[in-house]
């Protein structure tokens, strides 16, 4: 008692100071409070993120062209899993490469004559250049009237123009000098088998017409109408032409190139008209006015010409279909111009798939509608001078589009037109031609768009 009376102040400060310690352990300040739950709330939201890696849904990296659902991963990728699937990705990405070289190896062309394009002004020898190329391109589209070696008809085709009136004249005029020159003459200078000349001339003459007819089937692929391909009409002008006509009716000749190839290529194994799939072109329309998606083609006037054109050239660029255009969805972006054709022929009935699929074969060429199709009468046909053979003909007419990759393109098309290119996709927003996406071929989305189509 003593004690408590002698240090009972003491005691009662020290029970304080205790209270006091208890207190702030146990009941913190409003500062340590919110610290506190603040880590609380950080430590709940590394444990929510940390579940949430835990638990996703993972798959395998997706290198399958066809478009279908990634395979699931089903355990978590060690390194050297990881690193595998970083190759596949790489390799994927070369094949896809590779891919685009080739396909632009087989559509790449060079212009008819050598430095025609795009010959700006100023360029040295430009005007000899002009006339060349107008005087080889006559040639190449028998403008002139004839079927040279270098023609069209003639290569690739190995066709043969029908049998005119024209052509039937300067044979029968042909036979009768020939015959002619088997009359004897006595020494008085008289004829002597005179009448017997003039009746194998008349024998000659009297079946000259099928006998030409049936030449041309037995040593021809195909009939080619006289107007089959359409001629640039700046090439037939007694003026040089601009390197803008130039330009066009290169493009043209290059989209009937390969419209002209591919059929060459249906009739490959044929011997004759009379087997061959493809029996008469009738006429090739090509408008290479709507390069570019151009309303009425031609660039504007190269003297008020920009130089400092930006017209890209980009496999990478993405690209969006729209299926308001075509079938394909395909229009001119920056990888590709996109030029629609349309082709009319008579050809086996048997063979139309064939033929069609033809046109697509190691070529940027796509048939999206057959517009009309005509059971052809193979005995009045045989009445107009044309022998088709025994197999059923059909006349076919159809629509299709041919794609010129502008990683080639570019080098050749005139600052004029590459101005009124780059003005119209401007306006219509058409592309993105700076970030890589990948290429729209029309089926393929593995290399950032769609490939298969050609």
């Amino acid at each position: 008692m003593d004690f408590i009376k002698k240090f009972g102040l003491y005691i009662v400060f020290g029970l304080i100071a205790i209270a006091s310690i208890v207190a702030g352990l146990f009941y913190p300040l409003p500062g340590m409070l919110a610290s506190l739950q603040g880590e609380v709330e950080t430590r709940a939201n590394l444990d929510s993120d940390l579940s949430s890696l835990l638990n996703k849904s993972r798959s395998l990296p997706d290198i399958s062209i066809d478009g279908d659902e990634p395979e699931e991963l089903t355990v978590f990728p060690t390194e050297a899993n990881y690193n595998l699937g970083v190759e596949a990705v790489e390799n994927f990405s070369q094949s896809a490469d590779q891919v685009i070289s080739l396909i632009d190896a087989i559509n790449a062309k060079r212009p008819l004559v050598d430095g025609a394009l795009p010959l700006e002004l100023g360029e040295p020898n430009r005007i000899v250049l002009l006339q060349g190329f107008q005087r080889t391109y006559q040639r190449r589209m028998n403008a002139n009237g004839d079927t040279p070696e270098s023609s069209l008809v003639a290569n690739p085709l190995q066709g043969t123009f029908p049998l005119d009136s024209d052509e039937l004249d300067r044979e029968a005029e042909r036979i009768e000098s020939v015959l002619r020159q088997r009359i004897q003459f006595d020494a008085a200078g008289q004829a002597i088998n005179e009448d017997e000349v003039m009746a194998q001339i008349d024998e000659q003459l009297e079946a000259l017409a099928d006998r030409l007819v049936a030449r041309k089937a037995q040593t021809a692929k195909l009939y080619v109408s006289p107007d089959a391909f359409e001629v640039s009409q700046s090439m037939t002008a007694d003026t040089a032409p601009t390197n803008i006509d130039v330009f066009y009716a290169q493009v043209a000749l290059w989209a009937q190139e390969e419209i002209a190839g591919a059929i060459a290529d249906a009739n490959a194994d044929a011997t004759n008209i009379l087997d061959a799939p493809v029996k008469h072109l009738l006429r090739v329309e090509v408008d290479a006015n709507a390069l570019g998606g151009l309303e009425s083609g031609r660039g504007s006037n190269q003297r008020n010409t920009p130089t400092d054109v930006d017209y890209p050239a980009d496999p990478a660029a993405t690209i969006e279909p729209d299926y308001t255009v075509s079938l394909t969805g395909r229009k001119s972006n920056s990888f590709y111009e996109v030029v629609p054709f349309t082709v009319r022929m008579r050809v086996d009935a048997t063979e139309v798939p064939a033929v069609l699929a033809a046109f697509s074969d190691n070529r940027l060429l796509s048939v999206l509608n057959i517009t009309s199709m005509e059971v052809i009468d193979n005995g009045l046909a045989k009445s107009q001078s044309f022998l088709y053979g025994d197999a059923p003909v059909v006349e076919l007419e159809v629509e299709g589009e041919a794609l010129m990759l502008r990683s080639w393109l570019a080098s050749y098309v005139p600052k004029a037109v590459q101005a009124a290119i780059m003005n119209v996709e401007e306006e219509s927003d058409r592309g993105n031609f700076g970030f890589p996406g990948g290429a729209n071929f029309g089926g393929f989305e593995g290399y950032g768009g769609e490939f298969g189509g050609f």
